[in-house]
C-alpha cells in the first residue's frame, strides 16, 4: 500500500524520487523509490540535519525550492552539498501527523528547481493523508519497513551497551564515526552488529 501511494505520486507529480518515513532519532524508511531516496534519507540521519528532520522536529512542512540558494545553503550547509552533487535541486517534505502526535514524514525530491502548483500541493497533501491513514491502521508496520533502520536501532543499543551511556548519547557516537569515515550510517550500524566494530571508552575497536 505504502509502496503503492507514494509510486502513484511520484508519477503525478513528476519528482525523481520519494521516500516516505517515521521519525526519531533517525529516519527510519518505509519505502524509498530508489537508491537516490534511500541515499538522501541516510545522509539526514547522519548528518543530523536536512528538510526531513526540519520537518520531524517542527511538524511542519518544508519546501525548497532552490537548494542553490544561498538560504539553503547556510540552512543545511552539508546535506546540500551532498544533494546538489547528486543531482537534486528541489526538496519538500510533508509531516505525517495525528493532532499533536508526529509518526513521521514523506519527501519529495526533484532534479529541477522551482516550487508546487496549487494543484500540485493538493496532490502531495492527498499523499501525506493516505499515508497517515494507513500507518494510525498499522498496515505500514512491518512488512515495508527498512532493514537498514532496523539495524540502526539494534546497533545503538549494542553501542549504548558497551560504553554504558544513554540511548540518545549512543547514537551520537555512531553518527559521529559514519561521518569521521565518511560513511553511511546504516553501514556503520551493520558493521557494530557483525562486530567488526566495538565501541570502547577512549576509541573503537
Amino acid at each position: 500500500m505504502i509502496s503503492r501511494l507514494c509510486a502513484t505520486a511520484q508519477d503525478a507529480l513528476g519528482m525523481d524520487a520519494v521516500a516516505a518515513w517515521v521519525g526519531g532519532q533517525s529516519l527510519s524508511l518505509l519505502y524509498s523509490s530508489d537508491d537516490l531516496a534511500d541515499r538522501l534519507e541516510d545522509m539526514q540521519s547522519t548528518l543530523g540535519e536536512g528538510p526531513a528532520l526540519d520537518a520531524w522536529r517542527t511538524g511542519g512542512p518544508v519546501a525548497a525550492t532552490d537548494l542553490d540558494l544561498t538560504h539553503f545553503q547556510t540552512r543545511w550547509p552539508d546535506f546540500t552539498l551532498g544533494a546538489l552533487g547528486s543531482g537534486v535541486r528541489a526538496v519538500f517534505v510533508l509531516p505525517l501527523r495525528e493532532g499533536a502526535i508526529r509518526l513521521g514524514g514523506v519527501s519529495l525530491y526533484r532534479t529541477k528547481p522551482g516550487g508546487l502548483s496549487r494543484w500540485a500541493w493538493g496532490q502531495a497533501l492527498g499523499l501525506a493523508s493516505g499515508l497517515l491513514e494507513v500507518m494510525l491502521s498499522g498496515a505500514a508496520y512491518y512488512p515495508e519497513a527498512d532493514t537498514g533502520a532496523i539495524e540502526t536501532h539494534q546497533a545503538t543499543g549494542m553501542v549504548s551497551v558497551q560504553l554504558g551511556v544513554t540511548l540518545e548519547q549512543a547514537f551520537v557516537h555512531l553518527r559521529q564515526y559514519a561521518r569521521e569515515h565518511e560513511m553511511r550510517l546504516s553501514e556503520v550500524s551493520r558493521r557494530v552488529l557483525e562486530r567488526r566494530l566495538r565501541f570502547t571508552e577512549g576509541g573503537r575497536s
